[in-house]
Formats: structure tokens, C-alpha cells, sequence
């Protein structure tokens, strides 16, 4: 009860500090690009060796901002979506993301807001972890789902460089497939379809673009439950962008996860050829590199 009573206040934050929005009359400055990523290979008596396959991933980045002297609000939505064909077989999810921010602050000084944040991170489709002799169930819409909101401190020591602090966050894991949380899938008790936490979050961006159209967004989230303050949540994203033509565009992505709460198994051998399954927190790792056609707008 008294974390949800914390959670509501700082919804009544949020909402004062929109509604400080609203009276500002500066316009939104509003845009986005959408790309599409293909590649396929096919090998017929090839002597080397190789497995055809075909891929294709889809994304699309949106943004509407505005800022005055008195505040700024900043508003993001990244979505992604990607599937995979190899040798002949089923197509199988290599990409499948949806994620929204939001933060709104008004200027103390030329480099420090006070703040308000909210974030939103789920998927669109099934997901699957594939053996040699398995195919297991593990994600949905929604299942997970994980929502932030926080209070706290905006500083901006240089261009490109962000540095936000929050001592009041709020963090509501969802699971809500009835397979999932019977499970007790992504932290949550076994049979419920809500988690709850209330923390502290740490949150740097650096986003800078070089000569020759070279690209790098970089963010690093950091969150801490104070009931297990050791035990850091970590998701670190990294863009690096290469715009080859006004169409053509060169990339690749990395994202490294740490959540204490998501157990993950894997074979441990126990003695010579006896394994067991052992499930706890490992780190997660995902690279995409992909060559496609952008389009900005």
C-alpha cells in the first residue's frame, strides 16, 4: 500500500507538470524517420558451406519536442519489428521492440531542470527461445511490459551529454499471458500479473554526430530497488549510424540487460555427462547490424 501511495504521488507530479505545459505557447518541433532492412542469401552446392536465409527488419523512430525558457519537454517513440527465414524453415522473430519516453522539466538554470520522466518498454508478437530439441514459450504483448516513473534532477553540463537523477521512481513490471505469470515470469509472483517497485534511477544519454554523417546515440539507465539496493538493474543501448546516401543508411545496435528479477535458465553439468537446468540472472546481449533504406521526415 504505501509503495502505490508513493507511485500515485508521483503521477500527481507529473500531471501538475503537464498542466505547466499546457500554458506554453512555443510550437512542437516534431519529426521521425522510418527504415526498412533486407537481406537474403542462398548457397546450392556450395563447396564452402552455408545456410540460406532471408531477413527483414522494419523501424521506425518518432519524435515531438518543444522548448522554452521556462521548461522543455521531450517526447520519443522507437519501435521495431524483424523476422528471419532459415534454410526452408519457420519464420522466427530477430527483432520485435516498443518503447516510449517522455520527459518533461522546467529550468532552474541554463543546465539544470527539475523533472519528471516516464518510459514504457514492451514488444508486439510471441517470442520463443529455440533448441536443438525445444521450442519454449517466454514472451508477449504486455508479458513483459515494464513502465517507469520518476521525479528528480535534469543536468546538461555540455551539448549532447544528459545526466538525469531520481531518488523517487516508481517501476510496475506486467505479465499479463496467464501461461507467463502462472510461471512467475519476469519477476512477478507466481499467478499475478503486476510487480511493483520503488527505487532510485540514474539515467546518462550522449547522443553526438561526427563528420561524415556518423551517428552515435548512446543511453544508460541504472535502476536501484531500495529493499536490495546492491542489486542494480542495468539496460545500456548504443546506436552507431552511418547515413552512406539520402536514402541509404548503414547501422548497428547493441543492447546489454541486467534485471536481478528476470532468471534465465541454463545447462549446468553437474559430473561427466549429468546436466541440470540452473535459472538465475545472467546478461543479456543484443547486437543488430543492419544496411537499408532510411527516410527522414
Amino acid at each position: 500500500m504505501k509503495t502505490k501511495s508513493i507511485l500515485f504521488s508521483i503521477f500527481i507530479i507529473s500531471c501538475t507538470s503537464a498542466s505547466y505545459a499546457q500554458t506554453d505557447t512555443v510550437k512542437y518541433k516534431k519529426g521521425g524517420l522510418t527504415a526498412l532492412n533486407i537481406s537474403q542469401s542462398s548457397f546450392t552446392n556450395w563447396a564452402a558451406g552455408g545456410i540460406s536465409n532471408v531477413n527483414v527488419i522494419s523501424l521506425i523512430s518518432l519524435y515531438a519536442n518543444r522548448k522554452s525558457a521556462a521548461s522543455n519537454w521531450e517526447n520519443n517513440l522507437d519501435m521495431g519489428f524483424g523476422l528471419q527465414k532459415i534454410d526452408g524453415g519457420d519464420y522466427r522473430k530477430s527483432e520485435d521492440r516498443i518503447e516510449m519516453n517522455s520527459k518533461y522539466g522546467r529550468t532552474i538554470n541554463n543546465k539544470l531542470n527539475y523533472s519528471v520522466l516516464l518510459n514504457f518498454r514492451s514488444q508486439f508478437a510471441q517470442g520463443f527461445n529455440y533448441t536443438d530439441t525445444s521450442v519454449v514459450y517466454v514472451s508477449n504483448f504486455l508479458s513483459p511490459s515494464f513502465t517507469t516513473l520518476s521525479a528528480g534532477l535534469d543536468y546538461r553540463p555540455t551539448q549532447g551529454l544528459t545526466i538525469y537523477l531520481s531518488p523517487i521512481t516508481g517501476k510496475v513490471t506486467t505479465v499479463t499471458d496467464d501461461k507467463l505469470s502462472k510461471a512467475g515470469a519476469y519477476g512477478v509472483t507466481p499467478g499475478k500479473m503486476v510487480r511493483f517497485e520503488f527505487g532510485s534511477l540514474a539515467s546518462i544519454k550522449y547522443q553526438r554526430v561526427f563528420k561524415n554523417n556518423i551517428q552515435l546515440k548512446s543511453k544508460l539507465d541504472l535502476f536501484s530497488n531500495f529493499k536490495d539496493v546492491q542489486a542494480v538493474d542495468i539496460n545500456w543501448e548504443n546506436i552507431f549510424a552511418f547515413q552512406v546516401t539520402k536514402l541509404l543508411n548503414v547501422s548497428l545496435t547493441t543492447n546489454l540487460l541486467y534485471d536481478q528479477d528476470i532468471l534465465i535458465p541454463k545447462k549446468v553439468e553437474q559430473s561427466s555427462g549429468v546436466f541440470s537446468v540452473e535459472n538465475k540472472p545472467r546478461t543479456q546481449f543484443k547486437q543488430v547490424f543492419s544496411l537499408g533504406v532510411t527516410y527522414k521526415f
